[in-house]
Protein backbone atom coordinates (compact mmCIF):
# COMPACT_ATOMS: atom_id res chain seq x y z
CA UNK A 1 0.00 0.00 0.00
CA UNK A 2 1.15 3.55 -0.60
CA UNK A 3 1.77 5.80 2.38
CA UNK A 4 -0.19 8.87 3.38
CA UNK A 5 1.59 10.55 6.29
CA UNK A 6 1.97 13.90 8.00
CA UNK A 7 5.15 15.72 7.09
CA UNK A 8 6.67 15.71 10.58
CA UNK A 9 9.97 14.57 12.02
CA UNK A 10 11.86 12.08 9.92
CA UNK A 11 8.86 10.92 7.91
CA UNK A 12 10.03 12.84 4.84
CA UNK A 13 13.14 10.65 4.75
CA UNK A 14 10.98 7.58 4.21
CA UNK A 15 8.23 8.92 1.95
CA UNK A 16 9.04 10.33 -1.45
CA UNK A 17 6.09 12.55 -2.37
CA UNK A 18 4.08 11.31 -5.35
CA UNK A 19 6.49 8.39 -5.80
CA UNK A 20 5.96 6.23 -2.71
CA UNK A 21 3.04 8.10 -1.18
CA UNK A 22 1.84 11.49 -0.05
CA UNK A 23 3.10 13.81 2.66
CA UNK A 24 0.39 16.06 4.03
CA UNK A 25 0.65 19.11 6.24
CA UNK A 26 0.23 18.29 9.91
CA UNK A 27 -3.36 18.66 11.09
CA UNK A 28 -4.58 19.37 7.55
CA UNK A 29 -7.75 17.37 7.14
CA UNK A 30 -8.19 18.77 3.63
CA UNK A 31 -4.74 17.55 2.52
CA UNK A 32 -5.42 14.14 4.04
CA UNK A 33 -8.80 13.85 2.31
CA UNK A 34 -7.29 14.91 -1.03
CA UNK A 35 -4.46 12.37 -0.79
CA UNK A 36 -6.77 9.52 0.19
CA UNK A 37 -9.30 10.45 -2.50
CA UNK A 38 -6.55 10.45 -5.13
CA UNK A 39 -5.44 6.96 -4.13
CA UNK A 40 -8.99 5.59 -3.94
CA UNK A 41 -9.90 6.96 -7.36
CA UNK A 42 -6.61 6.04 -9.07
CA UNK A 43 -5.92 2.41 -8.21
CA UNK A 44 -3.08 2.23 -10.74
CA UNK A 45 -1.31 5.13 -9.02
CA UNK A 46 -1.91 3.55 -5.62
CA UNK A 47 -0.49 0.23 -6.79
CA UNK A 48 2.58 1.87 -8.37
CA UNK A 49 3.27 3.96 -5.27
CA UNK A 50 2.88 0.92 -3.06
CA UNK A 51 5.31 -1.12 -5.15
CA UNK A 52 7.85 1.70 -5.25
CA UNK A 53 7.47 2.19 -1.51
CA UNK A 54 8.10 -1.49 -0.77
CA UNK A 55 11.14 -1.54 -3.04
CA UNK A 56 12.54 1.60 -1.43
CA UNK A 57 11.87 0.37 2.10
CA UNK A 58 13.64 -2.92 1.41
CA UNK A 59 16.59 -1.13 -0.20
CA UNK A 60 16.98 1.81 2.19
CA UNK A 61 15.60 0.67 5.54
CA UNK A 62 16.15 -3.07 5.87
CA UNK A 63 17.93 -4.35 8.96
CA UNK A 64 20.96 -5.31 6.86
CA UNK A 65 21.16 -1.84 5.33
CA UNK A 66 20.82 -0.13 8.71
CA UNK A 67 23.52 -2.35 10.26
CA UNK A 68 25.87 -1.67 7.33
CA UNK A 69 25.31 2.09 7.61
CA UNK A 70 25.87 2.01 11.36
CA UNK A 71 29.09 0.04 10.93
CA UNK A 72 30.22 2.50 8.26
CA UNK A 73 29.54 5.41 10.60
CA UNK A 74 31.50 3.76 13.42
CA UNK A 75 34.45 3.09 11.11
CA UNK A 76 34.37 6.68 9.90
CA UNK A 77 34.31 7.98 13.47
CA UNK A 78 37.22 5.73 14.42
CA UNK A 79 39.25 6.88 11.39
CA UNK A 80 38.53 10.49 12.33
CA UNK A 81 39.56 9.83 15.93
CA UNK A 82 42.78 8.13 14.82
CA UNK A 83 43.66 11.08 12.58
CA UNK A 84 43.26 13.44 15.52
CA UNK A 85 45.48 11.32 17.81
Amino acid sequence: CPVVASDVGGVAEAVQPRETGFLVRPRSVGDLVDALRTLILDRQLARAMGEQGCTRAEREFSAATMVARTEELYHELLRHQLLRA
